[in-house]
């Protein structure tokens, strides 16, 4: 019978941390089960949230090969990024963020989402990179140690962009759809903003006929 197993991988905000509701991954896993509910179990699908808080891309690389072996994949979900793009507070730092070298560089970023990408398409032909979402800065420079920056995540963001146009992997732009009230923390989506990114993204995987 048709089997869709899907794999996420990605952070905190995919992981669904620090809201008092379901995420959206957990909004989709959900909507998945009914799927196969209603279709009386001709078709399953099976997700799996393989997100980690405080993921990069060389995070995700370490991982992916054995985690997409045990789960054989039929469809492919990048969720991460926004931690490459931050930096840590240091003594005498600069006070704009976006001059300090993140967490990872924009040239090795580049390089890990090709890597990403060419590792996933050894899997299947059916891969989607969701793309960044923005921050509110008054409360992420600094987030506890760390600062994010909404220039820096749309650097990052558009280099994802560029190579999943040139993959010819779906990305879905998210970079302008939270607003400061969306967010739990600054930087984590609260219910509102999970409810928002759960409908953009279920949306996009049934227009790119992706489930």
């Amino acid at each position: 019978m048709p089997t869709k197993n899907i794999c996420i991988f990605g952070d905190s905000i995919a992981y669904g941390e620090w809201t008092h509701h379901l995420g959206w991954a957990d909004q989709l896993q959900n909507t998945l089960q009914q799927k196969t509910l209603e279709s009386k179990f001709t078709l399953y699908y099976f997700l799996y949230n393989l997100s980690i808080p405080g993921n990069t891309t060389e995070d995700v690389l370490k991982r992916f090969q054995i985690e997409a072996e045990a789960r054989e994949p039929h469809i492919i979900i990048f969720a991460v990024g926004t931690n490459d793009s931050s930096c840590r507070e240091k003594q005498n730092m600069p006070l704009v963020p976006s001059e300090v070298e993140g967490r990872v560089s924009p040239d090795r970023f580049r390089e890990n989402v090709r890597m990403l990408i060419d590792k996933a398409k050894h899997r299947t032909h059916m891969i989607v990179w969701i793309g960044l979402t923005g921050v509110d800065e008054a409360r992420t420079t600094p987030f506890e140690t760390t600062y994010f920056s909404n220039e820096r995540i749309g650097t990052y963001d558009a280099i994802i962009k560029e190579i999943c146009a040139e993959y010819h992997v779906p990305h879905l732009d998210l970079l302008a759809m939270l607003q400061p009230q969306d967010l739990e923390d600054g930087l984590h989506p609260n219910k509102q903003g999970h409810d928002k990114l759960f409908h953009a993204v279920l949306d996009f995987l049934v227009e790119k006929q992706v489930i």
